[in-house]
Protein backbone atom coordinates (compact mmCIF):
# COMPACT_ATOMS: atom_id res chain seq x y z
CA UNK A 1 0.00 0.00 0.00
CA UNK A 2 2.41 2.36 1.11
CA UNK A 3 4.11 1.64 -2.41
CA UNK A 4 1.37 1.84 -5.01
CA UNK A 5 0.41 5.52 -3.15
CA UNK A 6 3.05 6.78 -0.27
CA UNK A 7 2.09 10.19 -0.66
CA UNK A 8 -1.72 9.78 -0.06
CA UNK A 9 -0.50 7.56 3.39
CA UNK A 10 1.64 10.78 4.06
CA UNK A 11 -0.56 13.45 3.67
CA UNK A 12 -3.77 11.95 5.42
CA UNK A 13 -2.14 12.14 8.88
CA UNK A 14 -0.57 15.41 8.45
CA UNK A 15 -4.25 17.39 7.35
CA UNK A 16 -6.21 15.80 10.35
CA UNK A 17 -3.48 16.37 12.24
CA UNK A 18 -3.40 20.05 11.60
CA UNK A 19 -7.01 20.52 11.32
CA UNK A 20 -7.53 19.14 14.67
CA UNK A 21 -4.67 21.30 16.37
CA UNK A 22 -6.57 24.58 14.40
CA UNK A 23 -9.83 23.16 15.87
CA UNK A 24 -8.43 22.94 19.66
CA UNK A 25 -6.44 25.99 19.70
CA UNK A 26 -9.34 28.15 18.18
CA UNK A 27 -11.29 26.60 21.48
CA UNK A 28 -9.19 26.09 24.55
CA UNK A 29 -5.78 27.56 23.35
CA UNK A 30 -7.53 31.27 22.50
CA UNK A 31 -9.20 31.43 25.45
CA UNK A 32 -5.98 31.37 27.62
CA UNK A 33 -5.28 34.49 26.45
CA UNK A 34 -8.83 35.95 28.23
CA UNK A 35 -8.07 34.53 31.20
CA UNK A 36 -5.93 36.56 33.84
CA UNK A 37 -7.29 39.67 32.45
CA UNK A 38 -10.74 38.71 32.44
CA UNK A 39 -10.16 37.51 36.11
CA UNK A 40 -8.19 40.66 37.52
CA UNK A 41 -11.17 42.27 36.32
CA UNK A 42 -13.36 39.97 38.95
CA UNK A 43 -11.26 41.48 41.54
CA UNK A 44 -8.88 38.45 41.74
CA UNK A 45 -5.67 39.20 43.01
CA UNK A 46 -2.24 38.70 41.12
CA UNK A 47 -1.36 35.18 42.32
CA UNK A 48 -5.15 33.80 42.24
CA UNK A 49 -5.75 35.12 38.88
CA UNK A 50 -2.34 34.11 37.21
CA UNK A 51 -2.24 30.65 39.37
CA UNK A 52 -4.66 28.04 36.87
CA UNK A 53 -2.37 29.02 34.35
CA UNK A 54 0.69 28.43 36.23
CA UNK A 55 -0.85 24.84 37.41
CA UNK A 56 -1.70 24.20 33.75
CA UNK A 57 2.69 24.90 32.73
CA UNK A 58 4.30 23.26 35.14
CA UNK A 59 2.12 20.35 35.14
CA UNK A 60 2.96 20.25 31.19
CA UNK A 61 6.44 20.88 31.67
CA UNK A 62 6.48 18.08 34.48
CA UNK A 63 4.80 15.30 32.39
CA UNK A 64 6.09 15.91 29.17
CA UNK A 65 9.20 15.48 30.11
CA UNK A 66 8.10 11.41 30.98
CA UNK A 67 5.49 11.65 28.02
CA UNK A 68 7.54 9.52 25.88
CA UNK A 69 6.73 6.85 28.50
CA UNK A 70 2.71 7.31 28.23
CA UNK A 71 2.64 7.72 24.42
CA UNK A 72 4.60 4.15 23.43
CA UNK A 73 1.65 2.33 25.82
CA UNK A 74 -0.84 4.04 24.90
CA UNK A 75 -0.17 4.40 21.08
CA UNK A 76 0.04 8.04 18.86
CA UNK A 77 -4.17 7.95 17.94
CA UNK A 78 -5.18 7.35 21.87
CA UNK A 79 -2.72 9.61 23.20
CA UNK A 80 -3.66 11.93 20.48
CA UNK A 81 -7.57 11.87 21.60
CA UNK A 82 -7.17 11.67 25.19
CA UNK A 83 -4.86 15.01 25.46
CA UNK A 84 -7.39 16.75 23.38
CA UNK A 85 -10.15 15.35 25.37
CA UNK A 86 -8.25 16.99 28.14
CA UNK A 87 -8.18 20.37 26.04
CA UNK A 88 -12.20 20.22 26.33
CA UNK A 89 -11.96 20.04 30.15
CA UNK A 90 -10.56 23.98 30.43
CA UNK A 91 -13.96 26.21 28.71
CA UNK A 92 -16.00 23.59 30.61
CA UNK A 93 -14.38 24.10 33.91
CA UNK A 94 -15.31 27.87 33.19
CA UNK A 95 -18.28 27.50 31.97
CA UNK A 96 -19.64 25.38 34.55
CA UNK A 97 -18.20 27.58 36.96
CA UNK A 98 -15.92 25.18 38.88
CA UNK A 99 -14.61 25.91 42.71
CA UNK A 100 -11.60 26.46 42.74
CA UNK A 101 -9.74 23.65 44.27
CA UNK A 102 -11.13 21.80 41.55
CA UNK A 103 -10.43 23.91 38.85
CA UNK A 104 -6.57 24.02 39.86
CA UNK A 105 -7.11 20.26 39.80
CA UNK A 106 -8.42 20.42 36.51
CA UNK A 107 -5.65 22.77 35.25
CA UNK A 108 -3.29 19.93 36.71
CA UNK A 109 -4.80 17.28 34.38
CA UNK A 110 -4.75 19.20 31.19
CA UNK A 111 -1.48 20.13 32.05
CA UNK A 112 -0.73 15.45 31.39
CA UNK A 113 -3.31 15.22 29.09
CA UNK A 114 -1.36 18.81 26.56
CA UNK A 115 1.80 16.59 27.09
CA UNK A 116 0.97 13.78 25.60
CA UNK A 117 -0.94 15.68 23.06
CA UNK A 118 1.92 17.36 21.79
CA UNK A 119 4.32 14.77 21.85
CA UNK A 120 2.38 12.18 19.86
CA UNK A 121 1.86 14.91 17.47
CA UNK A 122 5.87 16.01 17.02
CA UNK A 123 6.15 12.36 16.20
CA UNK A 124 3.34 12.23 13.37
CA UNK A 125 5.38 15.42 12.03
CA UNK A 126 8.34 14.34 11.90
CA UNK A 127 7.90 10.49 11.02
CA UNK A 128 5.75 11.51 8.03
CA UNK A 129 7.83 14.11 6.65
CA UNK A 130 11.48 13.85 4.78
CA UNK A 131 14.30 14.63 6.43
CA UNK A 132 15.52 18.13 4.44
CA UNK A 133 12.14 19.22 5.06
CA UNK A 134 12.04 18.73 8.88
CA UNK A 135 11.61 22.17 9.65
CA UNK A 136 8.83 23.14 6.47
CA UNK A 137 6.49 20.32 7.35
CA UNK A 138 6.66 21.45 11.76
CA UNK A 139 5.84 24.95 10.02
CA UNK A 140 2.74 23.19 8.24
CA UNK A 141 1.61 22.11 11.43
CA UNK A 142 2.12 25.67 13.49
CA UNK A 143 0.65 27.53 10.86
CA UNK A 144 -2.20 25.48 10.91
CA UNK A 145 -2.64 26.36 15.15
CA UNK A 146 -1.83 29.82 14.26
CA UNK A 147 -4.88 30.15 12.18
CA UNK A 148 -7.02 28.31 14.33
CA UNK A 149 -5.23 30.60 17.78
CA UNK A 150 -6.12 34.02 15.90
CA UNK A 151 -9.57 33.27 14.54
CA UNK A 152 -10.08 32.22 18.14
CA UNK A 153 -8.61 35.39 19.88
CA UNK A 154 -10.78 37.60 17.58
CA UNK A 155 -13.88 35.25 17.74
CA UNK A 156 -13.90 34.86 21.53
CA UNK A 157 -13.10 37.90 22.31
CA UNK A 158 -16.12 38.63 19.83
CA UNK A 159 -18.26 36.77 21.85
CA UNK A 160 -17.60 37.70 25.04
CA UNK A 161 -18.14 41.73 24.08
CA UNK A 162 -21.31 40.87 22.59
CA UNK A 163 -23.18 38.06 24.66
CA UNK A 164 -20.76 37.90 27.55
CA UNK A 165 -18.83 34.87 29.07
CA UNK A 166 -20.80 32.03 28.71
CA UNK A 167 -21.66 32.70 24.89
CA UNK A 168 -17.46 33.13 25.21
CA UNK A 169 -17.24 29.35 26.92
CA UNK A 170 -19.87 27.47 24.95
CA UNK A 171 -18.10 28.15 21.70
CA UNK A 172 -14.45 27.34 22.65
CA UNK A 173 -16.00 24.36 24.63
CA UNK A 174 -17.78 23.30 20.82
CA UNK A 175 -15.03 24.32 18.47
CA UNK A 176 -12.45 21.90 21.20
CA UNK A 177 -14.37 18.99 20.73
CA UNK A 178 -14.60 19.54 16.70
CA UNK A 179 -10.52 19.53 17.22
CA UNK A 180 -11.18 15.95 19.45
CA UNK A 181 -13.19 14.23 16.97
CA UNK A 182 -11.10 14.49 13.52
CA UNK A 183 -8.71 12.39 15.71
CA UNK A 184 -11.07 9.10 15.20
CA UNK A 185 -10.53 9.95 11.46
CA UNK A 186 -6.44 9.43 12.13
CA UNK A 187 -5.19 6.08 10.58
CA UNK A 188 -2.97 4.18 13.21
CA UNK A 189 0.50 2.48 11.00
CA UNK A 190 2.45 0.79 13.32
CA UNK A 191 5.31 3.47 14.22
CA UNK A 192 8.18 1.61 16.34
CA UNK A 193 8.69 3.13 19.48
CA UNK A 194 11.79 1.99 21.70
CA UNK A 195 11.18 1.99 25.79
CA UNK A 196 14.37 3.78 27.62
CA UNK A 197 15.01 4.06 31.16
CA UNK A 198 14.48 7.36 32.76
CA UNK A 199 18.15 8.12 33.38
CA UNK A 200 18.41 7.73 29.23
CA UNK A 201 15.88 10.49 28.56
CA UNK A 202 17.29 12.92 31.38
CA UNK A 203 20.59 12.10 29.21
CA UNK A 204 18.44 13.51 26.03
CA UNK A 205 17.19 16.49 27.46
CA UNK A 206 20.44 17.45 29.91
CA UNK A 207 23.46 16.18 27.10
CA UNK A 208 24.86 18.35 24.58
CA UNK A 209 22.30 17.42 21.75
CA UNK A 210 19.48 18.75 23.66
CA UNK A 211 20.51 20.89 26.42
CA UNK A 212 21.15 24.24 24.10
CA UNK A 213 17.36 23.55 21.98
CA UNK A 214 16.01 23.15 25.91
CA UNK A 215 17.69 26.47 26.55
CA UNK A 216 15.90 28.38 23.53
CA UNK A 217 12.74 26.43 24.05
CA UNK A 218 12.63 27.90 27.97
CA UNK A 219 13.50 31.30 26.98
CA UNK A 220 11.09 31.81 24.07
CA UNK A 221 8.55 30.10 25.63
CA UNK A 222 8.93 33.35 28.61
CA UNK A 223 6.50 34.99 25.21
CA UNK A 224 3.88 32.94 25.53
CA UNK A 225 3.90 33.46 29.16
CA UNK A 226 4.38 37.25 29.19
CA UNK A 227 1.67 37.48 26.25
CA UNK A 228 -1.01 35.46 28.77
CA UNK A 229 0.10 37.68 32.00
CA UNK A 230 2.30 40.55 32.24
CA UNK A 231 1.29 42.34 28.22
CA UNK A 232 -2.24 41.42 27.99
CA UNK A 233 -2.66 42.66 31.49
CA UNK A 234 -0.85 46.06 30.53
CA UNK A 235 -2.87 46.27 27.34
CA UNK A 236 -6.08 46.18 29.05
CA UNK A 237 -5.24 48.26 31.64
CA UNK A 238 -4.56 50.82 29.85
CA UNK A 239 -6.89 50.39 26.68
CA UNK A 240 -9.38 48.01 27.32
CA UNK A 241 -10.69 44.26 26.99
CA UNK A 242 -11.42 45.25 23.32
CA UNK A 243 -7.35 46.37 22.49
CA UNK A 244 -6.56 43.14 24.45
CA UNK A 245 -8.58 41.68 21.65
CA UNK A 246 -7.18 43.12 18.72
CA UNK A 247 -3.68 43.68 19.64
CA UNK A 248 -3.42 40.37 20.85
CA UNK A 249 -5.13 38.98 17.46
CA UNK A 250 -2.20 40.78 15.36
CA UNK A 251 0.35 38.57 17.58
CA UNK A 252 -1.34 35.65 16.82
CA UNK A 253 -2.09 36.20 13.50
CA UNK A 254 1.37 37.31 12.59
CA UNK A 255 2.36 33.47 13.55
CA UNK A 256 0.58 32.26 10.55
CA UNK A 257 2.89 34.12 7.83
CA UNK A 258 5.95 33.31 10.25
CA UNK A 259 5.52 29.78 11.04
CA UNK A 260 6.63 28.21 7.33
CA UNK A 261 8.73 30.93 6.56
CA UNK A 262 10.83 30.30 9.77
CA UNK A 263 10.91 26.58 9.09
CA UNK A 264 12.38 27.36 5.82
CA UNK A 265 14.95 29.58 7.26
CA UNK A 266 16.24 26.78 9.41
CA UNK A 267 16.45 24.04 6.72
CA UNK A 268 17.93 26.38 4.33
CA UNK A 269 20.61 28.33 6.51
CA UNK A 270 20.66 26.55 10.00
CA UNK A 271 19.12 26.94 12.94
CA UNK A 272 21.55 29.51 14.59
CA UNK A 273 20.36 32.40 11.96
CA UNK A 274 17.14 31.86 12.34
CA UNK A 275 16.53 31.58 16.03
CA UNK A 276 19.22 34.86 16.79
CA UNK A 277 16.34 36.75 14.67
CA UNK A 278 13.20 35.38 16.48
CA UNK A 279 14.84 36.74 19.79
CA UNK A 280 16.47 40.33 18.42
CA UNK A 281 13.25 41.02 16.84
CA UNK A 282 11.21 40.57 20.11
CA UNK A 283 13.33 42.15 21.72
CA UNK A 284 13.57 45.35 20.13
CA UNK A 285 9.25 45.20 19.45
CA UNK A 286 8.79 44.45 23.37
CA UNK A 287 11.80 47.71 23.95
CA UNK A 288 9.77 50.21 21.51
CA UNK A 289 6.71 49.54 22.93
CA UNK A 290 7.84 50.61 26.23
CA UNK A 291 9.89 53.52 25.25
CA UNK A 292 6.26 54.57 23.17
CA UNK A 293 3.36 52.92 24.45
CA UNK A 294 0.43 53.48 21.87
CA UNK A 295 -1.55 51.25 20.07
CA UNK A 296 0.37 50.73 17.41
CA UNK A 297 3.41 49.96 18.98
CA UNK A 298 2.00 47.66 21.46
CA UNK A 299 0.54 45.53 17.93
CA UNK A 300 4.06 45.80 16.87
CA UNK A 301 5.09 44.32 19.97
CA UNK A 302 2.64 41.73 19.66
CA UNK A 303 3.77 40.68 16.22
CA UNK A 304 7.21 40.03 17.63
CA UNK A 305 6.46 38.40 20.21
CA UNK A 306 4.30 36.10 18.06
CA UNK A 307 7.15 35.49 15.48
CA UNK A 308 9.28 34.13 18.58
CA UNK A 309 6.61 31.79 19.59
CA UNK A 310 6.13 30.46 16.47
CA UNK A 311 9.87 30.20 15.24
CA UNK A 312 11.40 28.65 17.89
CA UNK A 313 9.60 25.83 18.52
CA UNK A 314 9.40 24.37 14.93
CA UNK A 315 13.38 24.94 14.83
CA UNK A 316 13.75 22.97 17.85
CA UNK A 317 11.34 20.23 16.50
CA UNK A 318 13.62 19.94 13.13
CA UNK A 319 16.23 19.95 15.27
CA UNK A 320 14.84 16.55 17.27
CA UNK A 321 14.01 15.12 13.80
CA UNK A 322 18.01 15.55 12.83
CA UNK A 323 19.82 14.89 16.02
CA UNK A 324 17.23 11.68 17.00
CA UNK A 325 16.82 8.36 15.76
CA UNK A 326 13.08 8.08 14.65
CA UNK A 327 12.80 5.43 17.50
CA UNK A 328 13.11 7.41 19.91
CA UNK A 329 11.37 10.53 18.46
CA UNK A 330 8.83 10.42 21.50
CA UNK A 331 11.41 10.18 23.92
CA UNK A 332 13.48 12.98 22.34
CA UNK A 333 10.77 15.54 21.70
CA UNK A 334 8.87 14.91 25.38
CA UNK A 335 12.15 15.49 27.32
CA UNK A 336 13.35 18.54 25.12
CA UNK A 337 10.17 20.05 24.60
CA UNK A 338 9.39 20.04 28.13
CA UNK A 339 11.59 23.69 28.60
CA UNK A 340 8.93 25.13 26.32
CA UNK A 341 6.26 24.34 29.23
CA UNK A 342 8.94 24.86 32.10
CA UNK A 343 9.17 28.14 29.85
CA UNK A 344 5.74 29.39 29.78
CA UNK A 345 4.81 28.25 33.82
CA UNK A 346 8.11 30.98 35.04
CA UNK A 347 7.57 33.94 33.05
CA UNK A 348 3.64 33.37 34.53
CA UNK A 349 5.05 33.20 38.01
CA UNK A 350 7.58 35.72 37.31
CA UNK A 351 5.30 38.11 35.99
CA UNK A 352 2.36 37.35 39.33
CA UNK A 353 5.82 38.06 41.63
CA UNK A 354 7.36 40.67 39.75
CA UNK A 355 3.86 42.95 39.24
CA UNK A 356 2.92 42.37 43.42
CA UNK A 357 6.25 43.26 44.49
CA UNK A 358 7.34 46.28 41.95
CA UNK A 359 3.40 47.62 41.08
CA UNK A 360 4.90 48.50 37.95
CA UNK A 361 4.27 46.11 34.67
CA UNK A 362 6.82 48.01 32.38
CA UNK A 363 9.12 47.17 34.25
CA UNK A 364 8.26 43.67 34.56
CA UNK A 365 8.12 43.76 30.83
CA UNK A 366 11.15 45.60 30.60
CA UNK A 367 13.20 42.50 31.93
CA UNK A 368 11.85 39.85 29.49
CA UNK A 369 12.86 42.62 26.78
CA UNK A 370 16.64 42.36 28.24
CA UNK A 371 16.62 38.58 28.47
CA UNK A 372 14.92 38.23 25.06
CA UNK A 373 18.12 40.50 23.80
CA UNK A 374 20.78 38.43 25.80
CA UNK A 375 19.22 35.53 23.68
CA UNK A 376 19.76 36.83 20.07
CA UNK A 377 23.59 37.27 20.97
CA UNK A 378 24.16 34.17 22.61
CA UNK A 379 22.39 32.07 19.79
CA UNK A 380 24.27 33.44 17.35
CA UNK A 381 27.91 32.59 18.67
CA UNK A 382 26.61 29.20 19.39
CA UNK A 383 26.01 29.25 15.63
CA UNK A 384 28.71 25.95 15.66
CA UNK A 385 26.42 23.43 17.99
CA UNK A 386 23.80 23.96 15.11
CA UNK A 387 25.57 23.51 12.38
CA UNK A 388 24.43 20.59 9.91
Amino acid sequence: MDRENPFALKTLPLLILCFSFAFTFCGAGALQQFVIPMLRQRGWMEFRSYLPLIVIYFSFAFFRFFSGLFVKPLGLKTSLLLGSLTYVLFPSAFLFNFPYPLLLFIMFIWGWGAAIYWTAGTVVILTFSREERFGSYSGFLYTSLNVGFAIGVALLGALKALGGEILMFSVALFLSLVGTALFFLLPSPPIPMATLPPKRVANIAFGKAGRLAGFYLFISALALGVMFGSFGEWITTRYGFTYLTFITFIGYAGRIFLAYPGGYIADKWGENLTLTLAFLISAFGLGLALLWTSPFTLSFASLTLGSQMSIVPIVSTALIGRRFPPHIYHLASGAILAWNSLGVAIALLLSASLQSLWKNLPSVLLLFAILFAICAIFSLRKGDEYAH
